[in-house]
């Protein structure tokens, strides 16, 4: 699923999710001006938008099977906002 970037929104918020988990581990520090923008859901096709929800929310229990709520309710935001633009 990670290497899933011919989909541009998932390619866009799994680079964020990696950021994110890189920064929790120590291995990157949020630089000032680098705080990453919300894209326009709309502006996707609808495809992307169902491949991108199928895939955070698959993302977001394996995220709860292994206990990382933070994993989890990242995915399960990605679900609601890309459901909310279909």
């Amino acid at each position: 699923m990670l290497s899933y970037r011919e989909n541009e929104l998932c390619g866009y918020w799994l680079h964020c999710l990696n950021e994110q988990v890189a920064i929790c581990a120590g291995k990157l520090r949020i630089m000032p001006g680098a705080e990453a923008r919300d894209p326009d859901l709309k502006q996707y096709p609808i495809s992307d938008l169902h491949a991108a929800r199928l895939i955070f929310r698959a993302m977001g229990i394996d995220f709860k099977a292994i206990s990382k709520p933070t994993g989890q309710r990242f995915c399960e935001m990605l679900v609601q906002c890309c459901e909310g633009a279909l």
